[in-house]
């Protein structure tokens, strides 16, 4: 097949072709001299055979490597016979002589030139040649259109679907575009015969008719010109969507805004050379603040502020693009690594300039665009690459600023980090403004230049006093307390006094004294509770703990704990503490086996809405002022985080750790209680309106499970078995169309959930499991064992074996024991029908255009890969199926090349790239993925493999 819509854009090339040659050949066109003397139509032709000519070039290729359907044989052949027209008519424009000089003249004078230069039956001869074209491509389109199998109708259903799964809105239904697009030829094919009608009949108002014949051509390029700008919008979404990840906002949402009328004075010119630099200058600004002062609220301040983007558009003579990133190490990996820093950038670059996308991220977009997801993943050099060529690239005529936060909180080489912005700042379109703790690597980095910097301590004392004031004077009961003693104001002075720059001490304190409120403290109370209250905060922290009600002791260091181990680096699998799960913690710490007695219990929204409400309340109680809530626009549930980095950096030392465990009880597992837990919270949502909430808590408990099994060595076998219980299989169901996968047949709860934990690799429930089902001598079906064939391998395609290989590599071996037929068709995805084995080779062959990706997911383990296509083929896979297609077909056509040809020199991961087909067998897939992982040694065991299959199959 011809990439996707590419039919119709050839179709377009050609009809754009016929109006042209029509016009000039019938109408006569204005003869408009250029500087270098040639005209519009010699200038308009070339451009119009180069691009003809490109096309076919291409489409040659194409039709060198695959078979094409007899539609676009026929495309091709009347986009030849156009390039040689065109060719013909360029003879006759360079043979119309016009004068460097000469007035403009009306379209008589082009008529008499042509006329000079053409006989009228040469005219005729070659208006009736573009005539015989329109109409075969009339025929072609109506016929590609019309039929719902074919590759375009395909593309487009697929079109369809991928606009929906990324919620965008394009400018035009689909299902109207089909039809917009149908009924446009049908009306320039009455047209055409309707000329046909009065060239026979009455030639004296032939040209009449001609004019609505090119009014229909114009109208039927209007539609595919819509078709083809819609399949691009949806190209560009999708690249935006693989950019962006579930936690990209998360950081800045938890941020909390700057109070009223604080942080103005960074605009001033006579308090800091910030506005200057806004204005006036390139390179890079430093805000540099000690820990808690309040440098990530001051950058989310300067970020979104009007003033900001009014100073900007002085120094980019317009419109400047603007994008922010808050590194956040208490968050997930992508919140506190470059690549994250770099996809997010790209996001917003990107969502702002979409018409860059196709220019600096050409693989990609040239990649299908009907394949809902970008399987294959980002490198660091591929996003830095991209980034660093557009900013430059695009300097001349777009300038950028960027705001990066808490430098200090990145996770990885600091001074890697410094370098890597070093590459954007030196480029004379960017401008970036960065904030920090004062650490020698960003003093070296940012802090030689006085006047591009500032520390943040300095400047915020009346920020600090607004704030304090503000708070106070808008409660009533400390209002009340100043009209009968004034002195109370005294406390705002001693307040900041205190503070030593710190904005969250500052704001912890002013809590305390509006918790004294409550209890009715007078000014002397209220002072004492001042005087208590430690200065630095490690010791404020650790006095919360000291001073926890022995009631909440238990259930505080079990929440700590569950916040700290789902912030941990270096897991497998991004999970969270969702806070209504936290609510049956009391339940479990009286018995651990809660969660499995519960009974089902379904619940409405309002209930759910007060259970969560429950839920802040107790996480407030028992762990206030160290975690906070907060709802993640990726997650149904609000969300436990740390208040500050200098919470989690104080809970995570080895001490901290160890009172907290003993507090907690001995028999505490962090991530046994949190899948129980989630379990618990599952059973309540039992309910039509519950499933995306039900499901998304199962994934959480599926990746809790693997990391239970990982780390404490023991499985959730009880949780899982409830899980198989048919009350449970149609949200198991759900879960996997999460995965974009319909199942085709109906599966027993038991193989669902099976399926899930071989996919989560959960091997020791895989193994217990398999030995019960035994003991009761029930053996699955060959549609279950295809199932769980298709869980092991999809969890291999998705990489997870990079992390836990032994694990991942035992739970493989077991599937592939219960001896499966990889050829079993089990799965669809939208209107396709795979087998295990096509949908593997489908997965690792999507990595196409960054094979070396995939290489890195494999790591040092690439014979594994190997390994695993031998076992598969031993087992009867069918190398010649066909993988790496939109529509799957049950045609086994034959090899092109023998396994030696193709295998030869392919190293090469340009020249590799060049010779991707969009079909192609498995044994063609293998000899590539192969030519790509230089696994050399492995091809005469394959290649025997291969060979005594075919002989099977024949």
């Amino acid at each position: 097949m011809l990439e996707p819509l590419a039919a119709i854009s050839l179709a377009s090339a050609i009809v754009q072709f016929v109006v042209f040659g029509s016009k000039l050949l019938i109408e006569g066109r204005e003869l408009y001299k250029s500087i270098e003397g040639a005209t519009e139509d010699n200038i308009w032709t070339r451009a119009h055979t180069s691009n003809l000519s490109t096309l076919i070039v291409n489409l040659q290729a194409s039709k060198q490597s695959k078979k094409l359907s007899g539609d676009e044989n026929l495309l091709v052949r009347l986009a030849t016979q156009c390039e040689v027209l065109s060719r013909e008519l360029l003879d006759i424009l360079d043979n119309l002589e016009l004068k460097v000089g000469t007035p403009h003249r009306r379209w008589e004078s082009m008529r008499q030139a042509l006329r000079s230069t053409l006989k009228s039956r040469e005219i005729e001869e070659k208006r009736q040649r573009l005539e015989e074209i329109q109409k075969q491509v009339n025929t072609c389109l109506l016929c590609i259109i019309s039929n719902d199998t074919s590759s375009v109708m395909l593309a487009m259903e697929d079109l369809k679907s991928t606009s929906k799964d990324l919620d965008v809105s394009l400018r035009h239904d689909f299902n109207n575009m089909r039809s917009d697009l149908l009924d446009c030829v049908r009306q320039e094919e009455f047209a055409l015969r309707s000329m046909e009608a009065v060239v026979k009949d009455n030639r004296d108002i032939f040209e009449a008719t001609w004019k609505q014949q090119q009014l229909a051509l114009e109208e039927v390029l209007k539609k595919i010109d819509d078709l083809v700008t819609a399949a691009e919008d949806t190209a560009a979404n999708k690249i935006l969507t693989s950019l962006r990840f579930k936690e990209i906002s998360d950081r800045c949402i938890g941020i909390s805004d700057a109070y009223t009328k604080t942080f103005e004075w960074i605009f001033e010119a006579d308090v800091t050379d910030f506005k200057t630099w806004l204005e006036y200058s390139n390179g890079a600004f430093w805000i540099s603040g000690k820990a808690g002062s309040g440098k990530s609220t001051l950058m989310k301040y300067l970020s979104s502020h009007p003033k900001t983007h009014d100073i900007l558009r002085k120094w980019g003579g317009g419109d400047v693009v603007i994008a922010s990133f808050f590194f956040w190490n208490a968050g997930v990996k992508m919140e506190k690594t470059q690549d994250g820093l770099l996809r997010s950038l790209l996001y917003q670059v990107f969502r702002q300039c979409p018409g860059l996308i196709k220019d600096f991220l050409p693989q990609r977009w040239m990649s299908d665009p009907f394949i809902r997801d970008h399987p294959n993943p980002w490198t660091r050099q591929e996003l830095l690459t991209a980034l660093t060529s557009a900013l430059d690239q695009v300097g001349m005529r777009k300038k950028f600023c960027f705001f990066i936060d808490g430098l200090d909180e990145y996770s990885e080489d600091h001074y890697g980090l410094v370098q890597a912005l070093e590459l954007l700042t030196r480029l004379p379109s960017v401008k970036m403004c960065v904030s920090s703790r004062p650490w020698n690597v960003f003093k070296d980095a940012y802090g030689t230049t006085p006047e591009r910097m500032v520390r943040l301590q300095d400047f915020t004392l009346a920020d600090m006093a607004a704030y304090v004031e503000g708070v106070l004077a808008y409660d009533h009961r400390f209002l009340a307390l100043t009209r009968e003693e004034p002195e109370a104001w005294l406390l705002v002075s001693e307040i900041i006094s205190r503070a030593e720059g710190v904005f969250l001490w500052v704001h912890l304190v002013t809590k305390s004294l509006l918790r004294g409120l409550t209890e009715h403290d007078d000014t002397l109370l209220l002072r004492n509770r001042l005087n208590e209250f430690p200065t630095d905060l490690e010791t404020y922290f650790q006095h919360i703990l000291d001073t926890t009600d022995t009631v909440y002791k238990a259930c505080t260091a079990r929440t700590i704990l569950l916040a700290i181990y789902t912030h941990k680096d270096m897991l497998p699998y991004a999970v969270e503490l969702p806070v209504i799960a936290l609510s049956y913690l009391p339940s479990e710490i009286e018995d651990p086996d809660f969660a499995l007695k519960a009974p089902l219990n379904q619940i409405s929204l309002d209930e759910r809405r007060r259970h969560q409400k429950k839920a802040e309340l107790r996480v407030n109680a028992w762990c206030r002022d160290i975690l906070e809530t907060h709802q993640a626009d990726y997650f149904p549930t609000k969300l436990v985080k740390f208040t500050h980095r200098t919470v989690k950096d104080f809970l995570e030392a080895p001490d901290m750790q160890a009172s907290l465990f003993k507090s907690a009880g001995t028999s505490f597992k962090p991530w046994e209680s949190l899948c129980r837990l989630n379990f618990a919270w599952v059973k309540c949502l039992n309910g039509p309106d519950c499933d995306l909430e039900a499901t998304s808590h199962i994934f959480e408990l599926l990746a809790v499970a693997h990391l239970m099994e990982e780390y404490e060595e023991i499985s959730p076998i009880e949780v899982l078995r409830q899980l198989s219980a048919a009350h449970f299989q149609a949200l198991l169901l759900l879960t996997f169309e999460r995965m974009r996968v319909e199942i085709k047949k109906p599966l027993s709860g038991d193989a669902l959930c099976l399926g899930l934990g071989i996919y989560h690799e959960l091997e020791l429930f895989v193994r217990n499991e398999l030995k019960a089902l035994e003991e009761r001598n029930i053996v699955h079906d060959a549609q279950e064992k295809a199932f769980l064939l298709y869980c092991a391998l999809n969890s291999v395609s998705k990489g997870h074996q990079s992390n836990f290989r032994s694990r991942g590599k035992s739970v493989l071996s077991i599937a592939l024991n219960l001896g499966a037929n990889p050829n079993t068709i089990i799965l669809k995805r939208g209107s396709q029908l795979f087998s295990p084995w096509q949908m593997f080779l489908q997965d690792i062959f999507d990595n196409r255009y960054e094979t070396y990706d995939l290489l890195k997911t494999w790591g040092g383990h690439i014979d594994d890969f190997a390994n695993i296509l031998l076992v598969l083929l031993q087992q009867g896979a069918d190398p010649e199926v066909i993988v790496a297609a939109r529509h799957i077909i049950s045609e086994n056509p034959s090899v092109a090349a023998p396994l030696e040809d193709l295998v030869a020199d392919e190293a090469d991961e340009v020249e590799a790239k060049q010779q991707i087909k969009e079909s192609m067998t498995a044994k063609e897939c293998i000899k590539w993925l192969f030519s790509q992982f230089h696994l050399t040694h492995h091809f005469s065991e394959i290649e025997k493999v291969i060979r005594e299959s075919e002989v099977l199959l024949s």
